[in-house]
């Protein structure tokens, strides 16, 4: 399986919920999940020191009944593993794991992404008739 990890700099400030809802809209079915943490830890030995790489195709509920998102930082020399709360905040040394090409693209996923490229263009449209 292939991966590629994207930078949300729009995103910062925002709270990973925030994130979350943005990333199933514009990359529906391309999320990596936890179970792909494994994989993507041998296939990415060398990223930037102390950065963090959030697998939102996964939610986990953490005993006193908040949401967490699973997530790994590269130390430098060694990779931890941890989960954020869907409340904290988005930051500049996050990163999005997702998978390189959709496991289970299909019509609902690629209706989605058409209306979310129809909105855009009006925007657009809307913008230049201005």
């Amino acid at each position: 399986m292939k991966f590629k990890t994207i930078e949300l700099p729009d995103m910062v400030g925002k709270t990973l919920q925030e994130v979350k809802d943005y990333l199933e809209k514009e990359y529906p079915n391309q999320l990596a999940k936890e179970e792909h943490q494994e994989e993507y830890i041998k296939s990415n030995s060398k990223l930037p020191d102390w950065t963090w790489c959030f697998f939102f195709g996964s939610v986990l509920r953490y005993s006193p009944g908040h949401w967490d998102v699973p997530c790994a930082r590269w130390g430098g020399s060694w990779w931890n593993r941890d989960a954020n709360c869907l409340a904290s905040s988005w930051h500049s040394d996050y990163r999005v794991v997702l998978l390189e090409s959709p496991s289970d693209l299909n019509l609902e996923s690629l209706n989605l992404r058409l209306e979310n490229l129809e909105t855009k263009i009006s925007k657009i449209i809307k913008i230049l008739s201005e």
